[in-house]
């Protein structure tokens, strides 16, 4: 099997300092995906956009056309617009609940060559792989958990810190049927692009939920990974307990994860 550099990558979740002894018992919140597209924006960063998004829970295209008609009901009149252009937004039926994590895959890591033997000493032991290499977080990433970090404690109006989750039981708990979520990585696309007809896709074709994994290019800083479960309506977001990411999920720092290397074993 062919692994990608991108198949290969930490989860990491910004959590109030209040929460965190929770988050490490593996209690997930999941926020309503209608909740925060009901509230303004706090505040919004060029580059990484914000947590709260008017467009949350949506995919849009503006679609190029020559013109539009309105016809009502029972008549057959029709009214010609001449437009060039129509938004056209697509939404979920209704809510779901949504857990966010920034993934950060091996491309944005650079591998480390400056190797000792201290470094050497903690993957001496008794498993497969016979090499190792070391990788550590690019600075341009540095940069950008910086100013994440600084959206989500403006937003939220706390401090917050950053939690890593082991991948290998991370990816076991989300791919578990009994837990019950769906799970991706958000594609990013430019919402105000004007485009042609047949590059709108058929969403009366597809899941729901398959809406949710899309966002405005300007939120492509965050690397969004979303969970999904179903979570009842009227509510702003509901609280799930996973037993088996307890003993699995570190408080960090943003100094700790520059400090901290990706080993990669192989044969």
């Amino acid at each position: 099997m062919n692994v990608k550099p991108g198949d290969i990558g930490i989860f990491i979740k910004f959590v109030e300092k209040r929460f965190i002894p929770s988050t490490l018992n593996g209690n997930l919140f999941f926020s309503s995906s209608t909740y925060f597209r009901q509230h303004d924006t706090c505040y919004k960063d060029e580059t990484m956009g914000d947590v709260y998004d008017p467009y949350e829970s949506s995919d849009r295209y503006v679609m190029r056309t020559d013109d539009a008609f309105i016809r009502i009901m029972g008549h057959k009149d029709i009214l010609r617009v001449p437009v060039k252009q129509i938004p056209i937004s697509f939404k979920t039926v209704k809510p779901y609940g949504i857990c966010s994590f920034m993934y950060l895959s091996l491309l944005d890591f650079k591998e480390d060559h400056n190797v000792d033997d201290n470094k050497m000493n903690i993957v001496r032991e008794p498993v497969s792989p016979k090499k190792f290499k070391f990788f550590s977080l690019k600075q341009s990433i540095i940069e950008e958990l910086k100013t994440f970090q600084k959206i989500e404690e403006r937003n939220k109006g706390q401090k917050c810190y950053p939690l890593f989750f082991a991948s290998n039981e991370f990816i076991q708990m989300m791919n578990d049927p009994k837990n019950k979520m769906g799970h991706g990585l958000v594609e990013y696309h430019d919402f105000n692009k004007v485009v042609e007809m047949n590059e709108v896709p058929d969403y009366s074709k597809k899941e729901d939920v398959e809406v949710l994994f899309k966002k405005d290019i300007s939120y492509v800083g965050q690397r969004e990974f979303r969970l999904i479960k179903n979570i009842h309506e009227g509510v702003k977001g509901e609280e799930f307990n996973i037993p088996e990411l307890k003993g699995h999920i570190f408080k960090s720092s943003i100094e700790g994860l520059q400090r901290s290397q990706l080993i990669l074993g192989y044969k």
